[in-house]
């Protein structure tokens, strides 16, 4: 049985290297795609938190743009935040790699 890929060593390895392995790429699209659904979700969570802690906030706060700037400086605001540039991230890199495949293919069919 083939270890599974992590989405962060995927991240990690695309930002550092090109890949022009065709089997690879597809792989990291597979694992990408597969797991999108879990970021989506994720992130959703994290709106919710996010949200419940505002709510908390503004209740000691004598404006929304108070409210706003106080967030900001909450675990919450900065996970949610982190789950939304990760869902980006994903999405980002399916759309790269269904690139790079078709890249890779169309220079296999000038050959």
């Amino acid at each position: 049985m083939e270890k599974q890929i992590k989405i962060k060593d995927i991240i990690t390895k695309l930002s550092d290297n090109l890949i022009d392995d065709p089997e690879e790429l597809s792989k990291y699209l597979v694992v990408l795609t597969a797991n999108l659904w879990k970021y989506g979700k994720a992130r959703i969570e994290k709106d919710i938190l996010q949200s419940k802690k505002w709510a908390d906030i503004r209740l000691t706060c004598k404006t929304d743009k108070e409210t706003d700037m106080k967030i900001k400086n909450t675990e919450e605001w900065k996970n949610w935040q982190m789950a939304i540039i990760t869902e980006k991230t994903v999405l980002e890199l399916i759309r790269s790699i269904k690139k790079r495949l078709q890249s890779l293919g169309d220079e296999l069919k000038s050959y």
